[in-house]
Formats: structure tokens, sequence, C-alpha cells
């Protein structure tokens, strides 16, 4: 059982360069996913973090193994939620 059902895997990526988390994501993350980036409400800037949800197990976990990697240039921290 590699966990697919009509549960979501989510995970929470913080750290990443502003602007970039959507490139980061679609370049680091796979899997059937759909996610969220973080916003400042006053600026409307990214802030580094999102939340992205898988369709299974395992591409979370995948996922997972990503933490406190660095990405261009600084560490990313990768929490499952």
């Amino acid at each position: 059982d590699n966990g697919s059902s009509n549960k979501k895997f989510s995970i929470c990526i913080r750290n990443m360069v502003w602007g970039k988390e959507e490139e980061i994501i679609r370049k680091y993350f796979k899997g059937s996913i759909n996610f969220n980036v973080v916003t400042d409400n006053k600026t409307n800037k990214t802030r580094g973090i999102a939340f992205v949800n898988f369709d299974n197990k395992r591409d979370r976990d995948h996922a997972l193994n990503f933490n406190n990697t660095k990405v261009l240039g600084r560490n990313i921290f990768v929490e499952s939620k």
C-alpha cells in the first residue's frame, strides 16, 4: 500500500528564495501535487514558504528527504503537516 486514497499528504517548505518558490517546487518535488505559496497580505510578495499536498505517501516521503538541503544558496526546511 503506497497510501493512495482521498487523503492528502502535506508538507510545509520554509526558507525558499523569495519569488522562486514555484520554480523550486516544480523542479524538486515530483508526483501529483498542488501547492499554495504564502504571500504577505500588505505587499502581495511571496515569503519563501509554501504548503504542498501530494496524492500519495511515497511522493510526500520522498519530498521530506529535501529537509535542510541547499537550494539556490539557501537551506530549505521541509516538514510533514
